[in-house]
């Protein structure tokens, strides 16, 4: 859908594979202070995603991951990889300024794959699908299919994601998410030593 000039209009794009990573970097890069960057993730572990998040984080931008614990996945037992070493580096590295929540996953998992980008003014940027914000799932190496929307911040799509968002950082209703500290105990840096040495080598299920 091609914009027409309206100040109402929705914008959308079909993407695959290496065009989300296009995207999901360019959008990132261009996120500016005011800008609220929401994300909702079952992997995240791409080292160029990670250093413009910690830009964007250098910029101003408010930026909130609520991500899977990595405890379990499709019925088997996992130990953190990827997503606690990965926050770990991201509040080390912005001082505390990217904030982290855990879905609280019981034998579930978060299997969201969803960035978020909420603008104050002109049109906030949505892009989701079945894409991890990994190696694998961004370079052409899996068959990976999203859409990119842009909407004005008072569109209903827009109106939902903050709901969204709002309900499972705030716990409204429920015990959605809980607090950073749950996940990151005295091992994470040892997961974190595997996390670089499988990407290095390219051994992952991630």
């Amino acid at each position: 859908m091609q914009p027409s000039g309206q100040a109402n209009d929705v914008d959308v794009r079909y993407l695959t594979e290496g065009k989300i990573y296009k995207y999901v970097l360019k959008d990132i890069e261009q996120s500016q202070p005011g800008d609220t960057l929401w994300m909702g993730m079952f992997y995240l572990a791409d080292s160029k995603v990670m250093d413009q998040l910690l830009k964007a984080s250098d910029r101003g931008v408010d930026i909130r991951l609520i991500l899977d614990p990595n405890q379990n996945a499709f019925g088997r037992d996992k130990i953190g990889i990827p997503n606690r070493p990965a926050a770990a580096e991201l509040i080390q590295k912005s001082k505390g300024n990217i904030s982290v929540r855990w879905y609280n996953t019981g034998t579930e998992q978060y299997h969201t794959k969803l960035m978020y980008i909420a603008k104050p003014t002109g049109k906030s940027v949505i892009t989701g699908g079945s894409t991890n914000f990994t190696q694998r799932n961004l370079a052409d190496l899996n068959l990976e299919n999203n859409l990119w929307i842009a909407a004005p911040k008072d569109h209903p799509l827009t109106r939902d994601l903050d709901r969204y968002f709002h309900r499972i950082w705030l716990n409204e209703g429920a015990a959605f998410s809980l607090e950073a500290e749950a996940y990151q105990g005295k091992t994470t840096w040892m997961k974190d030593i595997l996390l670089k040495l499988q990407k290095w080598l390219g051994f992952t299920t991630f």
